[in-house]
């Protein structure tokens, strides 16, 4: 319907994704996101239908117990990841895409690579409160002195860096 009454965009496949996830259609969704890419201004550049790919790679990662579907789940996000770090996506909405590398990176527990990636949304004044917000659930999820003293620790660093702090932070 969204094709033939073109207005096809980002928005419309990140919805339309997001609905075949959230009915376990996790391989129409991937053939989607591909047809997302070939249709981008430059193909497979695209930050927010990279952002839907991470995503969706996450969600059916969680959902799956088949172990050799999770490894090629992983061998995915890796390659994208690898684009990323090459430069190969638009800097266009990168900070959105930034947010779901940190949150991947975070659920693997690999928090100095996740680090990694919220310091590159600073240096492209672009940090906001969302590349905080895995962290805090990570940290607060711990359960420990330890992981409340990171807490802490992050609401300092933001209030340091001004970024705007809302109810999110608190949930």
């Amino acid at each position: 319907l969204a094709s033939r009454l073109n207005i096809v965009d980002d928005t419309v496949y990140q919805k339309a994704v997001d609905a075949l996830m959230k009915f376990g259609q996790f391989e129409k969704a991937e053939d989607l996101l591909f047809m997302a890419h070939v249709d981008s201004a430059v193909p497979f550049s695209n930050s927010l239908i990279t952002k839907a790919q991470i995503k969706m790679y996450r969600t059916w990662f969680k959902s799956t117990p088949d172990t050799q579907l999770r490894q090629l789940l992983a061998q995915k996000v890796t390659g994208i990841i690898k684009r990323i770090d090459r430069g190969d996506v638009s800097p266009r909405n990168k900070n959105q895409l930034l947010v779901e590398v940190i949150k991947h990176f975070v659920s693997l527990r690999k928090l100095r690579a996740a680090r990694s990636y919220l310091e590159e949304a600073q240096r492209t004044n672009g940090l906001s409160e969302l590349h905080f917000l895995p962290f805090f659930k990570h940290f607060s999820e711990l359960h420990t002195y330890e992981g409340h003293a990171q807490v802490l620790e992050l609401y300092r660093e933001m209030v340091k860096l001004k970024v705007p702090i809302s109810a999110s932070s608190y949930y």
